[in-house]
């Protein structure tokens, strides 16, 4: 992109909300939700045990 146009350029994907059931665990319409599914990182120390 070009960061001097005049015109504001906004990602389609930012739009779309957090599906607040794949925020709790699951979500029953799967790759089909209208919802964005967004994969957190599991923390280090919680895989090790700690």
């Amino acid at each position: 992109m070009n960061k001097e146009c005049a015109f504001l350029h906004l990602d389609p994907e930012s739009k779309i909300r957090d599906c607040p059931w794949y925020d709790r665990g699951f979500c029953r319409h799967g790759p089909n939700c209208k919802n964005r599914h967004t994969r957190k990182v599991l923390c280090q120390n919680y895989l090790c045990g700690f």
